[in-house]
């Protein structure tokens, strides 16, 4: 065996003759596939001339860089995205590389950050740490941190320092690799080239588990404007009707009020909700305090602190408890100290709630990111040294599409039952109504709910097991959908695009109809 260098690079295949070909810039060729068993199918084309040339109608990147940005489809699209390489000497001629001689290969995909950087997704001690940007130099480095640490056995500290950086190991991070594997040796043999293949990952359920960077936080200005007019310096709020005003909360549900009083009441009512549900305020005690920097005007020289009496407010405003509240006189203007004070507490209120709401990134969530893969062979040295690895030029740039986007498979088809059969079905599926939900639902109308006067059970109740049939209640909601998207086609003007019904053909009678 020769020890020849080595390149690895991308392989596409001439539509009209099906020669082996060159990507450009040798960076990785991706092929869309929609093969149920894509491998098995590419094995078959390798083998020959005319499937090389079906193979290069499925190429959908030549390694070309262009304005357009590449996007590639999902599996849930009935799509998979494949990436064609070939290993070869960089010699005169180019043969190609001895299978025997690769250790191992793999893909990686980079996420592209601000000013053309690049991003690995990594695990670090065990625990996925995200996307890491890569410096200078670690973007050619191997992606297992235990293949960077260079021989076990001792030797001279200056030849084992040089090892080391020639295998730059600067870090103990383990970047996500995909796979790539040798096309088999028939398949490699008709085609001429050592083919190595892999799917390429655009979908990721993984999340980072460690902190490697700031927790998602509101800014200044965030915050300010969630707090605006009623915690604000500089701006008055229209208090007027307002004034010492007794209200419960049926008031608002059943709209007793004059329209003008229930519109400027919804306006602070907002703001209440706005504090229970993004700042989770009244359970925050140092928010609470802030807030109690305002005193409130309830007449007669009696003043209120702000952050009490907006919890018992949002009490029965917010959260529907029985009662009567009464509001302030007035709201006054607070000083731009007891503002600073104010913002600083709710933007640190809000830390908690982040937690709870807001999940760690997944690998591939961000709406409009940029990716580049790259590949990378280890080639196996006769001299005993650990093999070397060697890498591909990046990919051309491509973003991932979201899943609700169109794909390029027909729709999922839905039977539904018809209505002749109706009397047919039996309930195939129960449900299990914990105690009291059952009476919930006997004791109110539907018009109870939508006013706000449904009542609560009068005692624990009991439990009960209720059958459905799932067919019927998919036509059921086959016809509310209808009906809505009916309704909502006067605002949006969408039925044009979401629902296309067109009649059975005769041809396909048989195969949908009784």
């Amino acid at each position: 065996m020769v020890s020849h260098p080595v390149k690895v690079r991308g392989l596409t295949f001439d539509a009209a003759t099906g020669a082996p070909v060159a990507t450009h810039r040798g960076a990785p060729a991706f092929l869309e596939r929609q093969d149920q068993e894509f491998v098995r199918a590419l094995f078959g084309e390798l083998k020959s001339e005319e499937g090389r040339k079906a193979m290069a109608g499925t190429v959908i990147s030549n390694g070309a860089t262009t304005n357009d940005v590449l996007k590639l489809l999902q599996p849930v699209h009935g799509v998979f995205n494949v990436a064609l390489l070939e290993a070869c000497c960089d010699v005169f001629g180019e043969p190609r590389v001895e299978a025997a001689r690769i250790e191992s290969a793999g893909l990686v995909i980079r996420r592209m950050g601000a000013g053309n950087t690049r991003e690995a997704w990594v695990r670090r001690d065990g625990k996925i740490a995200g996307w890491v940007p890569l410096e200078g130099e670690e973007q050619e480095r191997d992606p297992d941190p235990v293949r960077r640490e260079g021989p076990s056995k001792p030797g001279p500290a200056e030849v084992r320092r040089e090892l080391l950086r020639l295998m730059r190991a600067t870090s103990r991070d383990l970047e996500s690799v995909t796979s790539l594997f040798i096309a088999p040796p028939d398949a490699c043999a008709a085609a001429k080239r050592t083919v190595l293949y892999g799917l390429l990952q655009v979908a990721s359920g993984e999340a980072a588990e460690s902190d490697t960077g700031p927790a998602p936080s509101f800014d200044d200005a965030q915050v300010r404007s969630l707090l605006s007019p009623y915690f604000a310096t500089g701006k008055t709020v229209d208090w007027a009707g307002l004034e010492g005003l007794s209200v419960t909360y049926l008031d608002i549900a059943q709209r007793k009020l004059p329209q003008a009083t229930h519109d400027k009441l919804t306006l602070f009512i907002d703001f209440l909700r706005g504090l229970v549900a993004v700042f989770n305020a009244f359970q925050v005690p140092a928010f609470v305090t802030a807030m109690n920097r305002v005193q409130l005007d309830y007449g007669n020289g009696q003043r209120r602190p702000a952050g009490t009496t907006l919890s018992a407010l949002a009490d029965v405003l917010v959260q529907g408890k029985t009662g009567t509240v009464v509001l302030p006189r007035s709201w006054p203007q607070p000083t731009g100290a007891d503002v600073t004070q104010v913002v600083q507490a709710a933007k640190a209120s809000t830390a908690t709630r982040m937690r709870d709401l807001i999940p760690p990134e997944r690998r591939f969530e961000r709406r409009g990111a940029r990716y580049v893969a790259r590949a990378f062979v280890r080639v196996r040295r006769e001299d005993g040294c650990p093999p070397a690895i060697v890498w591909s030029e990046e990919s051309a740039p491509f973003t991932i599409a979201a899943w609700h986007e169109r794909g390029k498979l027909p729709p999922v088809l839905i039977p539904l039952p018809s209505l002749k059969d109706l009397s047919a079905f039996k309930p195939n599926v129960t449900f299990q109504v914990p105690p009291g939900m059952n009476e919930l639902l006997n004791r109110n109308s539907p018009k109870d709910f939508l006013e706000g006067t449904a009542r609560q059970p009068s005692g624990p109740g009991i439990g009960w097991l209720c059958g459905f049939n799932i067919p019927i209640i998919t036509l059921c909601a086959f016809i509310v959908l209808n009906l809505f998207l009916s309704l909502l086609n006067i605002v949006f003007f969408w039925i044009a695009l979401i629902k296309i019904c067109i009649p059975i053909p005769a041809s396909l009678r048989e195969r949908f109809e009784d």
